[in-house]
């Protein structure tokens, strides 16, 4: 199942004491809304002392891309705990969704890190210019008029007579 995109809102449940507590809004990646909810806590609980028991849900929307067919690059700045210890870093990808550019991000981070989906936490996420872009990797891709060679094309063989499956010599690997 694809990661998603969806922005939670919450607050501490009204008491006598706080008839209008403060409304907190985070942008989260996650599988359903369901899992967004849950992350939406767990960041909350570091931020206010605030816990699901004590909290209400007041939305959880899943934001659609407005230009899903335009390929865009886009900047990721992050934290994620290794067997060492916590460490920040600053990654881009290339893709048509921010959605499609977070799953890479995950992917590649478990690929050349071993950092497990759960100890990765996005802290920004923002779609960067072609001027903006840092890393060579990306870089490539911006030049004016690039191409690609089809990798389907097959070169065929110049006349029928030349482009033979089966051979008419005798096998010559057969000792009698």
């Amino acid at each position: 199942m694809p990661l998603r995109y969806y922005v939670v809102v919450g607050r501490a449940k009204p008491t006598k004491t706080n008839p209008e507590p403060k409304i907190y809004r985070l942008k989260v990646f996650a599988r359903n809304d369901v899992r967004a909810k849950s992350k939406f806590w767990y960041h909350i609980a570091n931020f206010d002392r605030l816990k699901r028991a004590n909290g209400q849900i007041l939305a959880v929307h899943r934001i659609k891309d407005p230009e899903p067919l335009r390929v865009k690059n886009f900047g990721f700045w992050l934290k994620y705990q290794s067997r060492s210890g916590i460490h920040n870093m600053y990654r881009e990808y290339r893709a048509l969704s921010i959605e499609t550019a977070a799953q890479k991000l995950f992917d590649d981070m478990a690929g050349r890190h071993k950092a497990k989906a759960a100890n990765i936490h996005i802290i920004d996420v923002r779609e960067i210019s072609d001027h903006e872009v840092k890393r060579d990797k990306i870089k490539q891709f911006l030049q004016p008029g690039l191409r690609f060679k089809n990798p389907f094309k097959v070169p065929r063989a110049p006349t029928r007579r030349d482009f033979r499956v089966f051979t008419k010599k005798p096998i010559s690997t057969r000792q009698y």
